[in-house]
Parts: C-alpha cells; structure tokens; sequence
C-alpha cells in the first residue's frame, strides 16, 4: 500500500513489475525492524522488576533433572509399527492432500490473477493505485484470521477435508473471468468493482482455515 503511494508512476503502474523489487525490500526491512523490535522489548522486559518479581524468569530455567527427564531415548522408535515410514505416509496420506489441495488452489491464483484486476476506468487516482494493494492486504488480514480460528472449530475427518479444499478451485474460474481492466469477459456481477474484494474474503478464510486444520489433522493419526 505504501508502495503504491509513494510510486511516482501512473495509478496503474503503480502495482507492476518494475515496483516489485522495492516492494519486497520494504517488506522485509520492515518485518527485520519489527523482529529487532520484538527482541529489544523482550530484553527490557526481562529486566523489569515487575517480571522478576512474577517470577516467570525461574519459570524458564530448565535444570539438569528436567533435562534428564527430557532427554530421547534413541533406542526407542520414534514411530510405532516398526518405525515404518510407509505406514505413516498411508496414515497422513488424506491431511497431506488437504494441504496440498489449498496451497495448489491458492498459488494458482494468488498473486498471479489478483495482481492483473484492475479498478476501472473512471474510478479516481487514488482507487487505482490502491485497488490491488488492498486486495493484497485483505487476503494476508483474513488468511490470518483464518489461520487463528481454527482453534474454535473441531476439526472435520480427513475426507471432508479433502472435499472442502476440492471445493476451494470454485474461485479460479471466478477470478479469471473477474478481469473489469479489459471489459465484460463473465458474468456481469463479476465486473463490478466490489466482486474481487467479495470474492477475497472467503478465498482468504478458506485457505486459512482449511490449511490449519489439514496441518493439525495429521500428528494425531501417527501418535
């Protein structure tokens, strides 16, 4: 988004090729400062008296016994059914397709088809260049939210899973035809200026949500 209002290029020009790379370099000094950030914080907290005095600084001292204690036996498969790494992948075998389905679906449109819509042609200059900076910023906002959830929802069997993420290449189709740069290509509730917001935000969700429990779903099936 910044990068698109600061861009001295035209509104559509803004949100191409030759902005990636600054795009990128922001992006990664930003989450380099925040991660500094976090550090510096976490050092002046631990000096604090209040945190000494709570005594979770104790808390994170790990003993000998506890180390002891914590130490694998290496004698031990780590794996029942004779370590059998072919069994396990039988057993993970429809999480693993879960995971696959969402990301394929979700690669094959995000970011290739959402960076080519455009805001249409009368819209100001300001909507232009923060049409697809914003769709950008929805999906990593609900993906996220989504990602988050998962903790409220009881997680489905492996074969629903799989249908669910199945489900999920409905939207490619949608965001072909939802190309309102170069004019009526579908359906015309798919030309309107809010069809790609509306159609980001459960394309997002689900993608989150979806890849969260498909993740979570497979260590229980070998433990």
């Amino acid at each position: 988004v910044l990068v698109a209002l600061s861009s001295s290029g035209t509104p559509d020009e803004a949100c191409v090729a030759p902005h990636i790379d600054k795009a990128a370099v922001i992006y990664f000094v930003a989450s380099a400062l925040l991660f500094g950030a976090a550090v510096a914080a976490f050092g002046v907290l631990e000096r604090s008296t209040r945190y000494i005095a709570s005594g979770l600084n104790e808390a994170m001292v790990v003993t000998e016994e506890d180390e002891e204690e914590a130490e694998v036996n290496l004698d031990t498969p780590l794996v029942e059914n004779d370590g059998d790494i072919t069994q396990v992948c039988r057993s993970i075998a429809l999480p693993a397709l879960s995971v696959f389905l969402v990301f394929t679906c979700t690669l094959s449109v995000f970011p290739a088809l959402t960076s080519l819509t455009r805001a249409p042609s009368n819209a100001n200059a300001l909507h232009k260049r923060l049409f697809v900076p914003l769709l950008f910023l929805e999906f990593n906002a609900l993906d996220t939210i989504g990602r988050a959830s998962a903790a409220c929802f009881e997680a489905p069997s492996s074969r629903t899973l799989v249908l669910l993420s199945s489900l999920r290449f409905a939207f490619v189709p949608c965001f072909i035809f939802d190309d309102i740069e170069k004019g009526p290509s579908g359906p015309a509730v798919l030309q309107t200026t809010a069809a790609p917001f509306l159609l980001m935000a459960p394309f997002a969700l689900s993608n989150g949500l979806l890849a969260a429990l498909a993740l979570t779903a497979a260590p229980p099936l070998v433990a």
